[in-house]
């Protein structure tokens, strides 16, 4: 695996875990989330999709890149 594979699934972790801590100090507080708590979810979400996209055209990189060896 790529350290660039591995890098963005460092970032897709942390990214889900901001998200997990948000959700669980609501959930401490017995509260729903807040407008501006939404928002930040909402942008991580995009960028866990973004890290999903990177990963997924590096590793098919790395196939077609295998392939082309052979």
């Amino acid at each position: 695996m790529s350290e660039f594979v591995k890098t963005q699934q460092e970032l897709r972790a942390n990214l889900v875990h901001q998200i997990r801590e948000t959700i669980d100090s609501a959930e401490a507080e017995s509260r729903g989330l807040a407008a501006d708590e939404l928002e930040k979810i909402d942008r991580i979400e995009a960028d866990i999709r973004r890290a999903d996209e990177a990963i997924e055209v590096a590793q098919r990189n790395e196939e077609r890149r295998a392939e082309a060896e052979e």
